[in-house]
């Protein structure tokens, strides 16, 4: 037995905490009661309470993995892993079930669980775990393009949530995209949706781009950050030479900021330190960047 609180349940429900409480008062909803008074309800009843009425429930779309999936966002929410949930992702992207991918976010996000905590935690593990089967063979080259391309799916969805939310005046502007010879795009569309969720303008570049080009975009938004995604088979030399590049292209007129992530990031450090570019390594650590360079 899995027991929810009345605001948790609430959540679950998409209704007001009073409405839960009415429906326990009034016998509809079983519940139990703590030592303090408290209401607990279980799971399970939640759920088929909401079978019932026809309502709104997250957490129907896992069936008989809701519990799981319960729990293992609840392990989130309180800043520990949930490597539960890492397998069933991998499971339900080898199956084609993004759409239960796109539930786990929409949970997880209606908990309050950062962003930046889901693409670490969730979404990276997972394509470290599809990157690191198809070395080994698990599977075809196609099965990676696939499930790559349903991961993009999901985060273009989380995109065009945030942008009917979004202010007409960005708190913000900035370029974001692949670095030259890049063609895995999922790290540079996630700092876009963490970008986009804190109110910047991004104007995205997409893989494969150019030092001219990002300088070229720059100047012409006023952007002050340059956000770049670079995968692990780039040489420390080249990303030396990639900052090189872009610095020795920079304008003191329009001065920016440059940050680099991705798998590549562990060999930029080796490579320049932070003295010309930020590095990052997760999105926890950028999104904290964010907030204390930037302000916003």
């Amino acid at each position: 037995m899995e027991l929810v609180s009345s605001r948790q349940a609430a959540s679950l429900l998409g209704v007001h905490e009073s409405s839960v409480k009415r429906w326990c008062n009034s016998e509809e909803l079983a519940c139990s009661y703590t030592a303090g008074g408290h209401r607990r309800i279980d799971l399970e009843d939640v759920l088929d309470f909401a079978r019932q009425g026809g309502m709104e429930c997250s957490l129907l779309k896992f069936g008989k993995d809701a519990g799981l999936v319960w729990n293992g966002a609840n392990e989130l929410r309180h800043g520990r892993s949930a490597d539960i949930l890492v397998l069933k992702m991998r499971e339900w992207l080898l199956h084609a079930e993004a759409n239960k991918l796109t539930a786990l976010l929409h949970l997880c996000n209606s908990m309050s669980i950062p962003y930046a905590r889901l693409f670490d935690q969730l979404i990276g593990r997972v394509m470290q775990e599809i990157g690191d089967s198809w070395a080994r063979g698990a599977f075809e080259i196609g099965d990676e393009h696939r499930i790559s391309e349903s991961l993009l799916d999901v985060l273009y969805g989380l995109l065009a949530e945030i942008g009917r939310e979004q202010s007409d005046t960005p708190t913000g502007v900035a370029i974001v995209g692949c670095g030259p010879n890049e063609s895995h795009g999922t790290g540079a569309m996630m700092v876009r949706v963490l970008l986009s969720a804190r109110g910047w303008k991004v104007i995205y570049l997409g893989q494969n781009v150019p030092v001219e080009d990002l300088l070229l975009y720059q100047r012409r938004h006023q952007a002050t950050l340059v956000a770049v995604s670079m995968s692990s088979h780039r040489e420390p030399a080249e990303i030396r030479q990639f900052v090189r590049d872009v610095t020795s292209l920079e304008r003191e007129d329009v001065p920016f900021d440059l940050a680099i992530g991705g798998s590549g990031a562990q060999f930029a450090r080796q490579a320049f330190g932070l003295e010309r570019a930020w590095v990052f390594n997760n999105a926890e650590d950028f999104d904290d960047w964010l907030e204390v360079r930037h302000g916003k």
